[in-house]
């Protein structure tokens, strides 16, 4: 689970701000909110982000995304650059290194991964861990950027021989991190591994509005009988009429021209020699039966999934990631989970996840005010925002920062944030336009 995330000079977050799972002493809905990996450790499992367009609610999960990319795909060329952007409204940021730091918790042990950074190199990079309660180095690195080389120093907790070591140092380009070289190395350094797993099957890859999840989830539904049953049950449970899928595979031969104009479309040069060697394309129709009442009568009709509407294609998708969170411990991050769905869709889906997971963690950025009207379902200290202030620079805070002078105990939340007590809301001008012309 993640504990903190701190980000700074990370597009437009200049200083640096800091966003925590960790729980405050209220009670209000714990059963449902707050998980506890270890003893005294209260973590929630739900962030919802708010804040006006462009105030940097989504930067806050790319730059997580950015953490886990470098935790595993280093760049293959010293002068390939890092793919973000500093802080760009003022004449110093961009010339200054970036920060990304993460706590977290892997089989009960936590750990604090913080890396320095610009466009060019990494800078430095530290993981500690706690292995009994008691802080100690997993590693530290720093960089030589004259001559474009790093330096790694193993703690004494590890066993890492000279030769390990002279191969990871090796492989850790100047622009690579050391967990991102130690995934590309021929080296086995199992507490690395841990890291390096939690990175890449705990912390999953953010889901965009334009993410295709459908396919993710059929090829699940697909490959897995009791991930397609667990689906069915989330998909009765939401009020779309859908209790049956049906996935239908067909291949077809491919004659020469087409065969050549696809295998220059691959987006993977595995995809084209696959396609070139067995000269055929699979494709698949995925039915959803729907059983529908007319006069006492039950009567089931097969639509194919180009005649579903948006939403419930977009739910069917997001069912997999629910399905996901319920049955494994994952964080996952949703910018704009209100895509195509409706406002008691969205907050269903919400509710399910709280429910039913255990230790899984879900984060969302979102416009959907309808959340914070509901305050039975609602923890103060689950609720983010964002806001741009006049310098271009983001501001990140809590409702449960707001004390009883701005946020009175049993005052509307959604009231005071329409109101702009609570600040994150778009400052917009006249709705007239000129229409005068010199």
């Amino acid at each position: 689970m993640i504990i903190e995330f701190e980000i700074s000079n990370f597009g437009p977050i200049r200083e640096a701000k800091k966003i925590s799972f960790e729980a405050t002493p209220d009670e209000h809905l714990s059963d449902y909110y707050i998980a506890e990996p270890i003893p005294g450790l209260r973590l929630l499992k739900l962030l919802i982000i708010y804040g006006a367009n462009a105030s940097g609610k989504s930067t806050l999960l790319e730059a997580i995304e950015f953490l886990r990319e470098l935790s595993l795909n280093p760049l293959n060329d010293k002068n390939d650059e890092l793919e973000f952007q500093p802080f760009l409204f003022d004449s110093t940021s961009k010339s200054q290194h970036s920060s990304l730091q993460i706590a977290f918790l892997v089989n009960k042990v936590r750990y604090n991964y913080h890396v320095q950074f610009t466009r060019l190199y990494i800078l430095s990079e530290r993981l500690q861990y706690y292995p009994k309660n008691r802080v100690a180095d997993f590693y530290t690195r720093t960089t030589d950027i004259e001559n474009k080389v790093s330096k790694i120093s193993f703690g004494s907790t590890l066993k890492v021989n000279n030769k390990e070591l002279a191969i990871i140092e090796g492989n850790t380009l100047w622009n690579n991190t050391v967990l991102g070289a130690f995934n590309k190395t021929n080296v086995n350094i199992p507490a690395l591994n841990t890291v390096i797993k939690w990175f890449n099957e705990t912390l999953m890859s953010s889901v965009r509005p334009t993410t295709n999840l459908f396919n993710w989830t059929s090829d699940k539904v697909q490959d897995d009988p009791t991930f397609k049953t667990d689906i069915l049950e989330i998909l009765k449970k939401a009020d779309i009429q859908i209790d049956g899928i049906d996935i239908k595979t067909t291949q077809r031969e491919l004659d020469e021209i087409t065969l050549n104009r696809l295998a220059a479309w691959s987006i993977s040069e595995k995809q084209k020699n696959q396609l070139l060697r067995d000269k055929k394309i699979t494709t698949r129709d995925i039915f959803f039966k729907h059983t529908v009442k007319e006069e006492g009568t039950a009567t089931s009709y097969e639509l194919i999934n180009s005649m579903e509407s948006r939403g419930t294609l977009r739910y069917y998708g997001l069912s997999g990631i629910l399905n996901t969170l319920i049955n494994s411990n994952k964080i996952i991050t949703i910018d704009e989970l209100e895509t195509s769905l409706h406002t008691d869709l969205m907050k269903h889906f919400i509710l399910v996840h709280l429910a039913n997971s255990t230790f899984s963690q879900l984060a969302i950025t979102t416009h959907n005010l309808s959340l914070l009207e509901d305050k039975e379902n609602i923890r103060n200290d689950a609720v983010w925002f964002t806001e741009k202030k006049e310098n271009g620079t983001t501001d990140l805070y809590s409702l449960a920062d707001f004390d009883t002078s701005v946020l009175r105990k049993g005052a509307s939340i959604i009231n005071s944030y329409k109101t702009g007590k609570l600040g994150a809301k778009p400052d917009l001008g006249s709705i007239f336009i000129s229409k005068n012309h010199d």
